[in-house]
């Protein structure tokens, strides 16, 4: 069996019974009728049951009990009630009556614990005791008034049925409620489970064998004294635990203390307390260094000196955060974010003001408001030099491909009419017109292809591996002898046609254009990570020296004579410009003979990406 039923029928029963049995058998025949000392008892149980009952509502409240303990304090606050009226009377009949009834209603309303919990009140539980409690007493107070309508409790010497009915209810109630309480978890208090219990259980006894008792001998006092003890002691258990939790709060509360002084002295923001007269009470460091002053100077201050328009505010935004000029004594000012909160508590403070110095802040703001405006007047003038490139390019391009034209035409008419005339020497001239212009007007599409690179980034459609090496031959600058190759690698590539197939045809039109020899083989490959393309397009020709390999990219660069070689010098600077506008890169390695260019591309096409500022 568990000790804590061990102690419960020990203390509620056994132990009780024992000495009552006892006293019954050494003084049988003795009478100690005395109304004051019986009051005396039964007042002392009321006031207990109703400090208990107060008790347990606390507990309650604070979630140390479980919510079917309300309908103990109920009972015991009904039942302190129907006591205290019957410690008063004296007459036989009221004597008794309001005794049963009071274990009737007790014990009926202890076993209540066994409801679900959707009959037991919650929030309202205050509410639920104390109209019990208001209820038991208009009872109580008003039974003389109906003392004629009611059957008798005792007759010829001898309790009646209802009587034993009323307390055998009663006292099955509160055995009831002491199973329940043995077979629960009373939360943090395990100790209260045998305190309310025992207490339930002695009631539940008492209640039974009342018929059997006899006034004013032993074992009715006995009873009445036990009771007694069992609401002092549990009165004295719940005064344990009060007293507890107030030096628990004290302790806390001091550590509270200690740790606001803590904060108080070492937080960097200013703290101001004001009294009721508007006044500054106290000003941590923090505040002194903000204000330049020193405590007895802040003092001497309203909060209206320091922080003259925090009371401006519309009503309710009082402790939301305000931007203030701060007066210091001195008549300088600094920006300051302050916020203003009441005390609710009472006290000599009226409010208190969190203060923070903005000064820097404000001062940075200032600064990235000029960058900013900076920036954005930067990046309106190079947006309408970018739109007078567009148009100077345009222009440009149009207006100097017109005259090359014209000299194109009149060196092919001069050869078509007087190319009897001509000499050796006139043929050759004329060839280098027809290829300078040409080159003149090859460079003047490259330079506004440059131009136009990134500024807007239409939708492309996309092809396979296969279409776009198709396509890279087809547009290439192809020569007698010279092959293009690619691997296996494009077989699983799927890829946005523009601007990637302009880039590696420049890439293979380069290598072809400056190989030295008259048979050659170009090379492409391509490898995937998660996100980025890597291409190769490897030759072997003549490679190029480490020290022009950082400049091949430059625009207008090239590294044989142009007499020898036509071109504009542009080709791998557009490479370079896509690549980057891309979010990729290009370089190149050569050892000896044969280069290998390696162009990064991302697997996202560039149509798709943010636009780069350039």
């Amino acid at each position: 069996m568990r000790p804590d039923v061990i102690k419960t029928i020990v203390l509620g029963g056994a132990a009780p019974l024992i000495a009552s049995l006892s006293l019954n058998v050494a003084w049988p025949d003795v009478r100690w009728v005395n109304f004051s000392a019986h009051a005396g008892l039964e007042a002392i149980g009321t006031l207990s049951s109703l400090i208990i009952a107060a008790f347990i509502l606390i507990l309650l409240r604070n979630g140390q009990l479980e919510r079917s303990y309300v309908w103990l304090a109920t009972g015991l606050a009904s039942m302190g009630m129907l006591d205290g009226v019957h410690a008063f009377l004296h007459g036989e009949h009221s004597f008794d009556w309001t005794r049963s009834l009071g274990n009737l209603v007790g014990g009926s309303i202890f076993a209540a614990v066994w409801l679900p919990d959707r009959f037991t009140p919650g929030r309202n539980a205050t509410a639920v005791v104390i109209g019990s409690t208001v209820c038991a007493a208009t009872v109580a107070v008003c039974y003389p008034l109906l003392e004629h309508l009611l059957p008798p409790m005792v007759r010829d010497g001898e309790f009646t049925g209802t009587a034993a009915l009323f307390n055998v209810l009663g006292g099955i109630g509160f055995l009831a409620a002491s199973v329940y309480i043995l077979n629960r978890d009373t939360g943090a208090y395990g100790n209260a489970k045998v305190a309310f219990s025992s207490h339930a259980f002695l009631f539940g006894v008492a209640s039974i064998l009342f018929e059997v008792s006899t006034r004013w001998d032993m074992s009715w006092w006995l009873w009445h004294a036990i009771s007694t003890s069992a609401y002092i002691f549990v009165f004295k258990y719940f005064f344990d635990i009060f007293h507890s939790h107030l030096q628990s709060l004290e302790s806390t509360s001091e550590r509270l203390s200690h740790a606001f002084g803590n904060v108080f002295e070492a937080t960097t923001e200013g703290i101001l307390f004001i009294g009721h007269d508007g006044r500054i009470c106290a000003a941590n460091p923090a505040a002194q260094t903000m204000f330049k002053l020193d405590e007895a100077e802040a003092k001497d201050l309203s909060l209206a000196d320091v922080l003259p328009h925090i009371l401006d505010a519309e009503p309710g935004n009082e402790e939301q955060n305000q931007t203030q000029l701060a007066v210091r004594p001195d008549g300088s000012t600094f920006q300051a974010e302050a916020t203003l909160t009441d005390f609710r508590t009472g006290g000599s403070y009226a409010h208190f003001v969190i203060i923070r110095d903005i000064s820097v802040r404000k001062q940075a703001e200032e600064r990235v408001h000029a960058l900013v405006t900076a920036l954005q007047a930067s990046k309106e003038e190079l947006e309408r030099s970018n739109a007078e490139l567009d148009t100077f390019a345009y222009v440009a391009s149009h207006d100097l491909r017109s005259p090359l034209r014209t000299i194109q035409n009149a060196v092919i008419w001069l050869e078509e009419d007087l190319s009897e005339h001509f000499t050796e020497d006139t043929r050759d001239s004329m060839d280098i017109i027809l290829r300078r212009t040409r080159r003149m007007e090859q460079l003047l599409e490259d330079l506004l292809l440059h131009s136009r690179i990134g500024r807007n980034t239409p939708q492309s459609p996309m092809i396979s591996g296969e279409d776009l090496i198709r396509r890279i031959q087809d547009l290439a600058q192809q020569r007698e002898g010279f092959s293009i190759q690619a691997d296996d690698s494009f077989a699983s590539l799927t890829v946005e046609k523009t601007p990637l197939v302009q880039v590696l045809t420049n890439l293979v039109s380069n290598a072809i254009k400056h190989h030295d020899k008259t048979t050659g083989t170009v090379s492409l490959s391509v490898s995937q990570t998660a996100d980025m393309l890597t291409f190769t397009v490897t030759d072997d020709g003549p490679g190029i020296p480490e020290r022009y390999q950082a400049k091949v990219f430059d625009m207008f660069t090239t590294l044989q004579p142009r007499d020898k070689v036509e071109g504009s010098g542009m080709g791998l600077a557009i490479v370079r410009k896509y690549a980057e506008v891309a979010g990729g890169t290009v370089s190149v390695l050569s050892e000896g003979r044969g280069c290998r260019f390696t162009l990064t591309w991302p697997k996202i096409p560039p149509s798709q990406q943010e636009p780069s500022s350039q």
